[in-house]
């Protein structure tokens, strides 16, 4: 007569214990949990702190480049030593734009030229941190592969590159309110990579309240879905 086999007991998957918590894991969790809503509200009084107490994009950027680039960067080590060779920076990054489709004014190089001038001798006073400025007109056929002749005067500022964008920008709006304000002039506005920067940063300076509302708004919602509260 055979004997008989033992039934095995049934299959369950996996029949590994869970592996114990450390206190220190276990203890932060309910810490985490018990405080969830005074955390979130920590992060709140944390970014309006920052919003009220921390230099905004625009304060930022007065104190120059150094939050940009790195200031040991080749590229801006040359232009310190462009300066500190001949006097004057070679490169511009600020350009004011005159333009009419009819035609400019003849009087528009000339007023370009007199001012061009007048800063080189040093006439104009309290323009600093400008050191000169370069107009450039399409007349007198001086880019012959121009489809227009006589539209458009661009004029290059010219600051040393340790002055901040934010004032950069204030230094040429204020050259167009002193010396271009008449309706003849025909001024555009002011272009170039250093305008650009400013206008980014009021752009996501102006944006960052209503981000950090929704994001608050965001961790609050899936703290509450989460733990049912």
């Amino acid at each position: 007569m055979e004997a008989t086999r033992p039934a095995e007991p049934p299959h369950t998957g996996n029949t590994s214990a869970p592996r114990p918590v450390g206190r220190i894991a276990s203890g932060y969790a309910t810490v985490v949990v018990k405080l969830r809503f005074l955390i979130v509200m920590g992060w709140f009084a944390a970014a309006v702190g920052a919003s009220l107490w921390l230099p905004s994009l625009s304060q930022a950027q007065s104190d120059g480049i150094d939050g940009f680039v790195p200031p040991d960067l080749p590229a801006i080590d040359t232009e310190i030593r462009e300066v500190q060779a001949f006097g004057f920076p070679l490169i511009s990054r600020t350009v004011l734009v005159q333009r009419d489709p009819d035609g400019l004014s003849a009087f528009a190089p000339a007023e370009a030229a007199v001012h061009t001038a007048a800063l080189a001798r040093g006439d104009y006073k309290n323009v600093e941190p400008l050191l000169g400025v370069l107009p450039i007109s399409n007349s007198f056929g001086l880019f012959p592969s121009s489809l227009e002749n006589g539209t458009t005067l661009l004029t290059y500022f010219f600051m040393p590159p340790w002055v901040g964008f934010a004032e950069q920008q204030a230094v040429a709006e204020s050259y167009v309110d002193r010396f271009l304000e008449a309706e003849e002039d025909d001024v555009v506005g002011i272009t170039g990579s250093v305008p650009a920067r400013v206008e980014q940063a009021r752009v996501v300076e102006n944006s960052l309240p209503v981000v950090e509302v929704a994001t608050l708004a965001a961790i609050v919602l899936i703290v509450a879905l989460n733990f049912r509260s």
